[in-house]
């Protein structure tokens, strides 16, 4: 439909004098856990929709500013038919037809698993949270997303994949510590993007050295691990003066490091594994 008219100049309610809005800290709020959060409303929901039509991926440009109001699915879609001639306009209409594929799927978070307490798997929820695996490209993927509230969509895939497969984590539990960290949070997507990554089996280490063959993401986001080659960067128990490091500036890996499978799945054969790769290659 046409845009409604933009509304007149609001006039304040009586005795309450405008003025800029207070930050955390003004309100005595503490310490801001999130400070890379996208920055909102609807001048910058505009510059992100520029910047995707110019070939950024609009997934990390628009996600967010979709997911709280400040541009609609129906504004983007219609900025991609405008502009065909541009860079990213049909890299655009795709992200968003997918999108809306998604948001088919009935809105439903996987349930927790009714089981004993577990310690164990408590701890390893605890590590996989806070970014402290032992597993390189996780753990940066995590820190990345507690620092920003955002992440691309492959890294994204990487944490449900290998929290529900390799740590064999509740996926209902993994979902939510996602979904209260990201910045673009919609309840109609979450959850279907979430068992669609969760289901897939992925190796870490393969994913991390085809994805970031220099390192240059982990480096970024695991100073204690910065200073080494790319090898022993994202292997480290494989070197043995980063091994030293372990258990004391760097975690231990919490499990072996290798492909893994939702607990209660049947192991795959070597074909199957390699459609596997290739489809998670795909959707993430």
């Amino acid at each position: 439909r046409r845009p409604a008219p933009p509304l007149g100049e609001l006039t304040a309610p009586p005795g309450l004098v405008p003025g800029p809005i207070p930050e955390a800290r003004d309100l005595g709020l503490g310490f801001d856990p999130c400070p890379g959060r996208p920055r909102g409303g609807r001048s910058a929901a505009e510059r992100a929709l520029a910047a995707a039509l110019a070939g950024s991926d609009p997934d990390a440009a628009l996600s967010a500013h979709l997911a709280w109001g400040a541009l609609s699915a129906g504004e983007a879609a219609r900025a991609a038919r405008l502009a065909p001639e541009e860079p990213g306009a049909r890299r655009l209409a795709s992200w968003l037809a997918r999108r809306a594929r998604f948001q088919r799927v009935p809105a439903a978070d996987p349930e927790p698993v009714a089981a004993p307490p577990d310690p164990a798997a408590d701890a390893r929820l605890a590590a996989w949270a806070r970014g402290e695996t032992g597993l390189p490209a996780v753990d940066a993927a995590m820190r990345a997303l507690i620092h920003d509230g955002m992440l691309d969509a492959g890294r994204r895939g990487l944490l449900a994949a290998v929290g529900c497969g390799q740590f064999g984590l509740d996926p209902g539990a993994c979902c939510r510590v996602l979904a209260r960290l990201s910045a673009d949070y919609d309840p109609r997507l979450h959850g279907a993007q979430f068992r669609a990554a969760a289901a897939r089996r992925v190796d870490p280490l393969r994913w991390a050295r085809a994805a970031d063959p220099e390192g240059v993401f982990l480096r970024r986001w695991l100073p204690e691990l910065a200073d080494l080659p790319p090898d022993a960067l994202h292997a480290p128990w494989t070197c043995p003066a980063a091994a030293r490091r372990l258990g004391r500036r760097y975690p231990h890996p919490l499990v072996a490091p290798g492909p893994g499978r939702p607990a209660g799945s049947r192991s795959a054969s070597p074909a199957a594994r390699r459609q596997d790769s290739r489809q998670l290659a795909f959707d993430l």
